[in-house]
């Protein structure tokens, strides 16, 4: 088996990888990775030892401010993990012992509690403690290695409330219909300018969905063409506010991933 050091560029896409390899296939991961965004910036960058990832990994927002940095020991997460919100403020902090134990605690992005989280094993176990954006207790769950014991819910003003499972994803108010509303009146195909060899192309925009339903840290993470790409950026970022996600009784911010679509007409 000999070494080689090869770099691969996936061209029309928002990445990036430069991987020294082991084998001639490629197949084995050895060496420093970088991963980029479509800007140019590091996403990520690290190194592997015989396809794992070992030591410390860094990664970035879009815009270059830190966002996570982790240290990894046969490819298992070790020692203490940290990462960040866009405006600077701490976000989590996780201590994994060598026994497989870890604590986890987790801030919102203006500097209160999250959640206070106790693992075994990478199971669950212990007293788990989430908060409301506002600091006040939004739940108190007691589990035994995942298994859910017991869970009481408090509204914002400290008030017990009906433990129902009350989780749910971030969704556009009215549904699908109701965004393909919105994107018709804010996508158009722009004048004097035609496409070749196809009649669609489709972008896709990256952010984030905050505790308030506001979009938040928007990027092309797929472009096309500046002149379209800032169309479908303008018209995610004017869409009007989100139902956020709701995780153990509070809302929290979201990640995600939308297509904009552009058709030439004939």
């Amino acid at each position: 088996m000999s070494g080689i050091n090869r770099i691969i560029l996936f061209p029309h896409v928002p990445c990036r990888w430069m991987v020294i390899t082991l084998d001639e296939a490629g197949k084995i991961a050895h060496g420093s990775f970088h991963y980029y965004y479509s800007n140019g910036n590091v996403q990520s960058t690290g190194n592997y030892v015989n396809n794992k990832k070992e030591g410390t990994w860094l990664g970035f927002y879009f815009d270059g401010s830190p966002h996570d940095s982790i240290v990894y020991v046969n490819g298992a997460v070790t020692g203490i993990k940290l990462s960040w919100h866009a405006n600077g403020y701490l976000k989590d902090s996780v201590h994994t012992r060598p026994d497989g134990s870890a604590v986890a605690i987790s801030w919102y992005n203006n500097g209160n509690p999250s959640a206070v989280s106790i693992f075994r094993d990478g199971k669950k176990n212990g007293r788990f403690r989430y908060f409301h954006k506002s600091g006040q207790l939004a739940s108190e769950e007691v589990y035994n290695m995942d298994a859910l014991v017991s869970k009481q819910y408090f509204d914002e003003g400290g008030t017990p409330m009906d433990t129902t499972n009350r989780d749910r994803m971030h969704s556009f108010p009215g549904g699908k219909n109701a965004w393909l509303k919105h994107a018709s009146k804010k996508t158009y195909f722009p004048d004097q300018w035609q496409l070749v060899n196809t009649t669609q192309v489709t972008i896709l925009v990256t952010g984030m969905i905050d505790e308030e339903g506001k979009v938040q840290n928007l990027y092309v993470s797929i472009p096309f063409h500046p002149v379209f790409d800032k169309i479908a950026l303008r018209m995610v970022q004017e869409s009007p506010k989100w139902l956020p996600a709701i995780s153990h009784n509070r809302t929290v911010s979201t990640w995600f991933t939308q297509p904009v679509s552009f058709v030439q007409e004939h």
